[in-house]
C-alpha cells in the first residue's frame, strides 16, 4: 500500500516465483478510496479488506491474480483503525467509535452485525479467535 501524491491510496499486486523472487503482476495497481489503509487478508487468501479513514472496502484476488472489488464501500462516515477476519467470512472491524461487523462471501460484501458502540477511547487494536 502506497501513498500517491494526491493523497490516494494504492495496492499492487507481486507473485513470488518459484526462485523464491518477486515478480510484479502487470495491470496491478489499484486505487483504494481512502487514506491510512489497513489491509487484512482473510485465512482463505482469497479476499482483501482494506479499512481506514472513509470506510471498509473488500477486494477479491481472481485467477489472473488482480483485485476485484466485492460490493461497494461500507461506512464511508467511519475512521476504521483495524480489521481481522474469522474462519466464516466474517470481517470485524474496529473504528475509534465502534466495532462493526460484516459478512463476505458469493460476491457480497454486507453489514451483517451492526456497529457496537464502543464506550472506551483509544482502541488501536483487534484480535478474532475462531472458536472451536
Amino acid at each position: 500500500l502506497s501513498t500517491a501524491p494526491n493523497s490516494v491510496e494504492r495496492i499492487g499486486i507481486y507473485q513470488i516465483l518459484g526462485s523464491g523472487k518477486l515478480s510484479w503482476v502487470t495491470n496491478s495497481t489499484l486505487a483504494v478510496p481512502f487514506t491510512d489503509g489497513k489491509l487484512r487478508f482473510d485465512p482463505t487468501g482469497n479476499y482483501l479488506a482494506v479499512a481506514g479513514t472513509g470506510g471498509i472496502a473488500v477486494y477479491q484476488l481472481n485467477t489472473s491474480h488482480k483485485l476485484v472489488k466485492v460490493g461497494s464501500t461500507l461506512d464511508k462516515n467511519a475512521a476504521f483503525v483495524d480489521a481481522r477476519w474469522d474462519n466464516h467470512g466474517h470481517l470485524y472491524a474496529i473504528s475509534n467509535t465502534a466495532l462493526h461487523v460484516f459478512t463476505v462471501g458469493g460476491g457480497k460484501f454486507i453489514a451483517t452485525g451492526g456497529a457496537h458502540t464502543i464506550t472506551s477511547s483509544g482502541l488501536l487494536d483487534l484480535a478474532v479467535l475462531a472458536l472451536k
